[in-house]
């Protein structure tokens, strides 16, 4: 882990890291991070693996580092499947955004204990007020 202090994460610079006490939802490792100006985050060590850098970066390099790994292996698995093409465009531009947007409406109406389209702007300012409280203690 030392390897990574003093790096960069996009314009970020890694002060400290352990390993967390979380995992991944395929229970690979995580881990806790502070950057310099203090700011905490847990990731993914292979997030951290991909998006690390000697060089400050900015947040769109960032990006293609953490998500170029990932768009290939997902290309292996399509090439392992030996799935056809117009399969692989429904695959990327239905299924998979119905899903994402399916389990983000779920977990909406976790947070707001209603259905999405019930949630009010007195709803939202709730939540903002009780974030701001917890702040300031």
């Amino acid at each position: 882990m030392d390897k990574y202090i003093d790096q960069y994460f996009g314009p970020n610079q890694i002060k400290e890291i352990k390993l967390s006490k979380e995992k991944t939802y395929l229970d690979k490792e995580k881990v806790d991070i502070v950057f310099a100006n203090q700011e905490k985050i847990t990731m993914p060590l292979a997030t951290l693996e991909h998006g690390a850098t000697k060089d400050i970066s900015d947040f769109t390099n960032l990006r293609d580092a953490v998500c170029d790994p990932i768009a290939q292996d997902i290309l292996a698995i399509f090439v392992d499947s030996e799935i056809k093409i117009e399969d692989i465009q429904y695959i990327c531009s239905t299924k998979i955004p119905m899903s994402i947007n399916g389990s983000l409406d779920q977990a909406e109406e976790k947070l707001w204990n209603k259905k999405k389209y019930n949630v009010n702007l007195m709803d939202i300012n709730k939540v903002l007020i009780k974030k701001d409280d917890k702040s300031r203690k």
